[in-house]
């Protein structure tokens, strides 16, 4: 780049700072202790100009890697989109949510769907195994025998179909790309509750279910090409999943632990935070056997199911708060 006689007229700390201080990495306050440039430092200052042009160039082409030497800026790391949408996919094996998985991971685009997807549904069937051993990690025998009161009501129908109805609202306001999945997750409870659809209920809960998830299979079996698959990498997606299941169960039984520090007078057995997951009902089956181990008479199976519900709900929406932030980077 010339320094032809109207950029020496522009040229100055006010120009620099105008077009360095997006692409600085301490932002404004890195670009206010720029030198200033007087007589005898053409040179210097022709070649800063050289590097902030260079920059402006890959700013504008959307180049979020970092170049090599001064024409760079900066001597950091930028981190790699694709690898914050992988740990992302990765991360989301947690919810113990099978679609949601495969969803955001695909939507991202991860190169390791097929792992991803195996270790979603592996944990969601290991629940039984994996949620008692974390359980009892963070618990003691007294407080997985802590009784909590049930009070059966009754729900009228206007609730039930209510229901569905608002969830889905709430969860599009909140997270507009989880209505996919949040909008089917309540339409199937609709058609249940409504009270005139009763055929199509009943195969969309057996006959079509089985379909899609044998077609599912398929699909996912399809993209599991052994070059991408037998690698190091899925061992380590298997482990790294099975961390975050285990630790969203240990997580969700220390936060009710700190809940109870608030409601002494009305505590929750620690063992239902461990329920907020997408494994329904299994994971409040493990709550109500557990509970019952440590007393016989200690029922938590409703209590239990309403977290698990609850889990379900947002582990949806977790992944749709994911996709919005993670689906339009890179």
């Amino acid at each position: 780049m010339k320094l032809t006689l109207e950029l020496r007229g522009n040229a100055g700390l006010q120009w620099v700072l105008e077009r360095l201080s997006p692409l600085s990495p301490f932002g404004r306050t890195a670009a206010r202790d720029l030198p200033w440039y007087g007589p005898g430092d053409e040179a210097a200052l022709e070649e800063e100009l050289d590097n902030v042009a260079l920059s402006m160039e890959l700013w504008n082409a959307g180049n979020t890697r970092p170049q090599e030497g001064p024409a760079c800026g900066c001597g950091g790391t930028e981190l790699d989109p694709a690898d914050l949408k992988d740990a992302a996919s990765i991360g989301i094996i947690g919810a113990a949510d099978g679609p949601t998985s495969i969803l955001v991971s695909q939507t991202l685009g991860s190169n390791y769907i097929g792992a991803i997807a195996v270790a979603a549904y592996s944990y969601m069937a290991l629940v039984p195994i994996i949620q008692p051993f974390a359980i009892k990690l963070v618990t003691t025998k007294k407080e997985r025998a802590m009784r909590m009161p049930y009070k059966p009501q009754g729900v009228t129908r206007r609730m039930r179909i209510l229901f569905p109805i608002v969830v889905s609202v709430i969860a599009g306001l909140v997270a507009p790309s989880s209505v996919a999945l949040v909008g089917f997750l309540m339409f199937g409870n609709l058609i249940r509750e409504c009270g005139v659809l009763e055929s199509l209920s009943k195969t969309a809960q057996n006959d079509l279910a089985n379909l899609i998830t044998l077609l599912l299979g398929i699909t996912i079996a399809a993209s599991m090409k052994a070059d991408q698959f037998v690698q190091p990498a899925t061992i380590m997606i298997m482990c790294l999943g099975l961390v975050a299941f285990v630790l969203d169960s240990m997580v969700g039984v220390i936060f009710v632990k700190i809940l109870n520090i608030f409601t002494p007078h009305n505590k929750i057995n620690p063992m239902v935070g461990a329920a907020g997951i997408s494994a329904f009902p299994m994971s409040s089956r493990v709550i109500e056997k557990l509970g019952q181990e440590a007393d016989p008479q200690n029922h938590l199976l409703m209590h239990a199911a309403a977290a698990n519900v609850s889990g379900q709900i947002a582990s949806v929406v977790a992944g749709g708060v994911v996709l919005q932030f993670f689906a339009n980077m890179g």
